[in-house]
């Protein structure tokens, strides 16, 4: 072999190996390389979602926050309540504490239905696809509405709530539902102001003075009745700072990790 082909294969084996030992790349919630070991103890905090995804050769892990606090400016509340009040009386949102959820896309039965189908297919399967299991599962899903709708008239009446589901997209959803929850179509102002795509939140409460709490995961009963309870959040937020700042994996105050085995359905 010549010396220039020797230096070739040099080459060649040092950009591979180099590929190799970057396979895997760790970020923590500031967008800061860290090692896989402090990446795993982190994923152990309630306050914490982990997500990975391949990007060419590398594995690359990030870590995103469950939870935020924020205020709305007059813009915004203005704009939420423009929303809000479509069709509705202004009186009955006076006051009221907002409970949102936000969905890209409310999918019907049919349409869920149909891509269960092409999936189905898509992935070879020679068996029949048996609509009957589809349907027993969309009944279920049906009673846990029916129960969802149950709690949410009690929880509005005692703790001064409104609650609504923000949407982009209906697939079929709203015609099929007999359903006595609140939606509002979105113009992109749900998605941007709290559900941002770094992190990926689900639900907001907002007091009427701005104040804004956004999350992924549905709390807890126990965490629903607190911050219903108290308009002034100081004492959650110290426990959101004091979770991060400790790296805490079992959290503290609100954020503790055994709250969340709670399975009361509705609050009392």
């Amino acid at each position: 072999m010549t010396v220039k082909n020797e230096v070739c294969l040099f080459l060649i084996i040092l950009v591979f190996g180099n590929i190799s030992a970057q396979k895997k790349v760790f970020y923590d919630e500031d967008s800061f390389e860290i090692d896989a070991i402090t990446y795993t103890n982190k994923c152990s905090s309630p306050i914490f979602s982990c997500v990975s995804e391949k990007i060419g050769h590398l594995e690359v892990y990030t870590l995103t926050y469950n939870f935020a606090f924020r205020t709305l400016n007059i813009d915004e509340i203005n704009k939420l309540n423009a929303l809000i009040t479509k069709g509705e009386n202004h009186k009955s949102i006076v006051n009221k504490t907002f409970i949102i959820s936000y969905s890209d896309t409310l999918y019907g039965f049919n349409a869920r239905m149909k891509d269960a189908l092409l999936h189905h297919k898509s992935l070879g399967f020679k068996t029949k696809f048996e609509k009957k299991h589809f349907t027993f599962y969309e009944n279920k899903i049906l009673k846990k509405t029916k129960e969802l709708n149950k709690c949410q008239k009690r929880n509005e009446k005692k703790y001064e709530t409104y609650f609504l589901q923000a949407y982009t997209y209906d697939k079929g959803y709203l015609s099929e539902q007999n359903n006595e929850i609140r939606f509002v179509q979105d113009d992109s102002f749900f998605r941007n102001f709290f559900f941002d795509s770094g992190n990926n939140f689900k639900h907001a409460i907002i007091n009427p003075n701005g104040a804004c709490f956004i999350f992924k995961k549905v709390l807890t009963p126990f965490q629903m009745k607190s911050i219903l309870k108290n308009k002034n959040w100081n004492q959650i937020e110290l426990d959101l700072s004091a979770t991060i700042h400790t790296n805490s994996i079992n959290g503290i105050g609100f954020f503790k990790k055994d709250l969340y085995i709670n399975k009361t359905k509705c609050l009392k």
